[in-house]
Formats: C-alpha cells, structure tokens, sequence
C-alpha cells in the first residue's frame, strides 16, 4: 500500500502521522488515540497521512499487544505479550515497503509515543523475563529514522512544547519549500531566499552559504545543497546559533556599526524572553530587518500566517 494515494498540492507538505492519533480506532484494543489538534488545525496547512504499521502489516484490530524484548546478544524481537508469537518479521518487512514506496516529498512524521512499532526511543524495552530493561525505538520508527536519519520526527506529546513544536514546524516548511524549488528550477532564488534561516539552523556552514548561492547550478551544486538541507533540518536550536546567523547577515548586508551592536543586543533580548527563537523570529525581523533595508528571507515567517495562530497550548 502506497504511503500517499494522492499528492497534495503545491507548498503543501506532507507529513507522516500514526493513524491513531488522526482518530482511527486502530490500536490493539480497537480504540484511538486521536489529537484534536492534528486533525482540526495542523490539518489545514500540512497534508496528514495515516500510516498504522500494526495494522497494516497484518496483525488486524483488535489484537494481541505487543511487546520490544531483548533476548540474547542484544538482539531485540517483536513478541505477543501473552502468546509469545514472533511478530518481528511481520513489522519489519512494513516498514521496509512503506519506506521503498515512499513519493519523494515526505517532509516530517508525527508519531505515537511509546509505541512499540511507532515510539521514538520512548518505546518500553523488555528483557525476557518481563523485566523492564528501558527505552528504546520503535520498529517502524527505526526504519523510517534508519532510511532517513534527517528527517523531522516528533511523538505527539512534544507537540505541546512551545520549543519542540515551532522546531518541527519549522523544519517540515523548510522541506517543503526545497522539494518545490528542486522541482521547479528554482535553486538560486531558493538560496537567497533561505541563508538567514539556513544559518540560524547551521552556523557552522555559514562560511558556505554565499558560495553556494552564486555557484553555477550542476548535480555538484545540488548534492552540496541536499547535504546541508539536511545538516539543517536535523539540527537543534538555540538563542545562540540564531545570533550568530543575525551577526553574519547584518554584517554581510550592512556596514558593521554601532547600531548592528545594538540591534544584536535587542535580537538577544526578544529571542531570550520567547518560548521558542521562531515564534520571536516575524518581531525581530520587523523590528530591525525591515529599518536595516535587508533584502526579504523566509526567516521572517517560516511557515504560512496561519500556521503560528494553530500553534497548540496558545503560543502565538
């Protein structure tokens, strides 16, 4: 079965979602975990796409539960936790398929935490006596990570941190705006347009960003491209990366003065007393991009308008 039957429209990424949490009564005992949020507010800016690998490998609704156990060599297997009937292939060869039939354009994945085929890192481990050992990943989410090792994940229950939540959102939009600009052509406007963002996500490439942007287009240039893309959206944030990325553009677009010392300073503040650098970031462009005459960036609002007034908790 295809990951994606129908493709969204244009901008609009697609992200991956554990099909209980969408409201599908999928889970062991035929109930759902479904998150109001998902359905009737991120729904409206990002394609959702249900994915239950229990489900769809086989196993049926309602089911045994099942259980991560680690039997000797560490070697961990997928277990019936009251038959003992080995499920390991069953969920492995889906995740297997479901990342080989993957469309090009998956941009994130919202998971369910604690999942033993979908948790990442939050799925309980259990030693053969039923012990519990720890954490550990998920089966499905192990492929998908495993194939993807970039790729934004998040377990539903992050979606409630300011931090972790505007993060994930801002790294799917980001995605989302590289796959259109690889389809259309459009690689050097995408350049322009991304290098604040880009090095507020990786200030250690910022060395890199200029020259890449005026390079002649070749498969070089885009793999170079695709590599950072995906330093970027597998980085961690902080108020720090963000300044080092203002102190590089004010000084690559304005002359240093006293007042880029200022206006840093400023950056500082409001990035400081936000809940998340990104739900900051629309003031501090306002408030000195558009006085310092820098040219526009997707900095300034990283995903659509609306996206910031559906943030869940009331972070906007």
């Amino acid at each position: 079965m295809s990951p994606l039957s129908q493709f969204p429209q244009a901008g609009v990424p697609w992200v991956g979602v554990s099909a209980c949490l969408l409201g599908h009564q999928v889970r062991y005992d035929g109930t759902d975990r479904g998150q109001q949020w998902l359905t009737q507010h991120l729904a409206q800016a990002i394609h959702l796409v249900a994915v239950c690998p229990e489900v769809e490998a086989g196993l049926g609704v309602p089911r045994e539960r099942i259980n991560l156990v680690q039997l000797g060599e560490g070697q961990v297997r997928v277990l019936g936790a009251e038959s003992g009937r080995d499920r390991t292939q069953q969920l492995q060869g889906f995740a297997a398929r479901w990342v080989q039939d993957c469309p090009p354009g998956l941009c994130g994945m919202v998971l369910k935490s604690r999942s033993p085929s979908c948790g990442t890192g939050t799925a309980r481990l259990l030693g053969p006596q039923g012990e519990e050992l720890g954490r550990t990943w998920g089966v499905f989410a192990q492929g998908v990570h495993r194939r993807w090792p970039w790729l934004p994940l998040i377990e539903e229950v992050e979606l409630e941190e300011p931090r972790r939540c505007s993060a994930f959102l801002v790294r799917v939009f980001l995605l989302c705006r590289w796959h259109q600009a690889q389809g259309a052509g459009q690689l050097a406007q995408f350049a322009q347009r991304e290098q604040l963002l880009l090095a507020a996500l990786c200030p250690h490439q910022i060395p890199k960003l200029d020259g890449l942007a005026t390079e002649p287009r070749d498969e070089k240039r885009v793999s170079d491209w695709e590599h950072l893309i995906h330093q970027a959206v597998s980085s961690s944030d902080s108020v720090e990366n963000h300044l080092r990325a203002w102190q590089w553009w004010l000084a690559q677009k304005r002359n240093p003065t006293q007042k880029s010392s200022k206006w840093l300073e400023q950056i500082r503040r409001w990035l400081s007393g936000a809940a998340s650098p990104w739900l900051a970031a629309s003031q501090v462009w306002e408030a000195v991009a558009l006085e310092a005459h820098l040219p526009q960036q997707s900095y300034a609002q990283p995903w659509p308008s609306e996206v910031k007034l559906l943030l869940p908790g009331g972070l906007s």
